[in-house]
């Protein structure tokens, strides 16, 4: 397991994306054009870190649109348990295009998510996982990488693992 981490500046508690694969520096991603495709991401930290948290793309294949986010939702429980029992809260973020500094960013932002929200204690640690669906738009290769704001008023941002390689064929 690999943890990629951020201290929470508000709990000291860190925010870490749980990555099992933690020599894979890449992965590829086959699509044919049309079709969709789902990736993850899993985080933990206390529940005060996440705070309509963001996950952001960007890179070559986000640039030339070769993949688009069609749907996206985040899951937010205590513990894994949790989630098998089926009573995670379900959250469906917004999916936006930014143009900064002349790089195109998707933003999946999950603007309800708080410990109020999910009924989860302060101070307590959870699990928040991002589920998004992607389509495959036209032929073509290109890269993109995931970043994670947990708090996006904050400044810090936490890569995220691994950088994805898509070849979309017609």
């Amino acid at each position: 397991m690999y943890l990629r981490s951020l201290p929470d500046q508000q709990t000291g508690g860190r925010v870490e994306q749980k990555y099992s694969y933690r020599h894979v520096q890449t992965k590829a991603i086959a699509l044919a054009a049309g079709s969709e495709t789902v990736i993850a991401f899993e985080l933990h930290g206390p529940i005060g870190a996440f705070n309509d948290p963001r996950l952001e793309l960007t890179g070559p294949a986000i640039a030339t649109d070769l993949v688009h986010v069609v749907e996206a939702s985040v899951i937010v429980a205590e513990d894994a348990q949790v989630i098998l029992a089926g009573k995670a809260h379900r959250f469906t973020p917004t999916i936006e295009q930014r143009e900064l500094d002349g790089q195109r960013w998707i933003w999946i932002t999950a603007h309800t998510v708080s410990a109020q929200q999910c009924g989860i204690p302060a101070g307590r640690r959870c699990v928040a996982i991002y589920l998004l669906k992607l389509r495959g738009s036209m032929a073509g290769s290109g890269t993109f990488k995931a970043f994670c704001a947990p708090d996006p008023r904050t400044i810090h941002t936490i890569p995220l693992r691994p950088q994805f390689i898509v070849h979309v064929q017609e």
